[in-house]
């Protein structure tokens, strides 16, 4: 059976596997451009329990996308105090998490609107609604509300960031970059299995990192410089941070790392979190070898 009539993530024919659906070699919310058919069941499984755990709001993904991608969605965190509240990233107006508050007395009731100004509007427009009173009453009411400063004062936010996953992920981006570089040369090969294996949890996610190994390689990167220059071919030297998402199967030992980075945001997945593969590349070859984005 040819590569392209297999399901990359479970090595399925894609009939069997929900049918053929266009699956992002790179995470599509991140920036990925280039496409593979893959099979539709493993597309959605992966989508759910694995990139769309990742992004979720709260997670270092997530942020990473508001940063360079302007979602528009609010950042979530914490105010000296313990306030918690949401701003959106270079935007001025913050949002409360619990912006009305009461206070009932024997005879009176207190309200009290905390928040920033589009908030603040808001929450006074409701309870003014709530207590019908005029829009006469309700401009007064706004007009004579106290505005302060956040000052100096400094935005703290927790970031999750599940290493099992994103080995997972890397796992996931390295089968699809290799299955549309290397066809079915890749589609049966050993590496691809153990890839697999990663991907479903399978693997032996406690092996040791490769990342003294992988620095190696990058202080070697001079010689393959030279070699490229005196037009020794079949040579792709690994181009950090261009911008470009990529993946880098590197031949160490008997074994292989696979290096994920993800556009500009120099997030590599290899170096620390994905361990030394067992498994020789389907190619020959001992320097890197680079699938980029849009470019397999």
């Amino acid at each position: 059976m040819a590569a392209q009539d297999t399901c990359p993530y479970c090595g399925r024919d894609l009939e069997s596997c929900g049918g053929a659906t266009d699956e992002h070699i790179f995470v599509e919310a991140l920036g990925g451009k280039a496409i593979l058919p893959a099979g539709r069941n493993c597309n959605s499984t992966i989508g759910h329990s694995i990139e769309g755990q990742l992004l979720k709001q709260g997670t270092l993904l997530h942020f990473i996308r508001q940063v360079h991608q302007g979602t528009g969605q609010p950042l979530r965190g914490e105010l000296e105090g313990g306030t918690v509240i949401e701003n959106s990233l270079g935007g001025a107006d913050v949002y409360f998490r619990r912006p009305f508050s009461q206070v009932r007395e024997e005879n009176s009731t207190t309200y009290r609107i905390t928040g920033g100004t589009e908030q603040a509007r808001r929450e006074l427009e409701k309870l003014a609604k709530h207590l019908k009173l005029s829009p006469e009453e309700t401009q007064a009411l706004w007009s004579k509300r106290e505005v302060r400063s956040l000052g100096g004062q400094t935005l703290q936010v927790g970031l999750a960031y599940d290493v099992a996953l994103v080995r997972r992920l890397a796992a996931k981006v390295g089968l699809s970059a290799g299955w549309a570089a290397f066809g079915d040369r890749f589609a049966e090969s050993e590496l691809a299995s153990r890839l697999r294996d990663f991907l479903w949890g399978d693997g032996d996610m406690e092996a040791p990192s490769c990342s003294g190994e992988i620095l190696t390689v990058f202080d070697e990167q001079v010689i393959a410089d030279k070699l490229v220059k005196q037009g020794v071919a079949g040579i792709s030297p690994i181009q950090a941070s261009d911008g470009v998402s990529q993946v880098a199967f590197v031949p160490i030992r008997q074994g292989v790392a696979v290096i994920v980075t993800l556009g500009d945001w120099e997030l590599s997945f290899g170096a620390t979190t994905a361990p030394l593969i067992e498994a020789p590349l389907p190619v020959g070859g001992r320097l890197p070898v680079v699938i980029r984005d849009g470019l397999p």
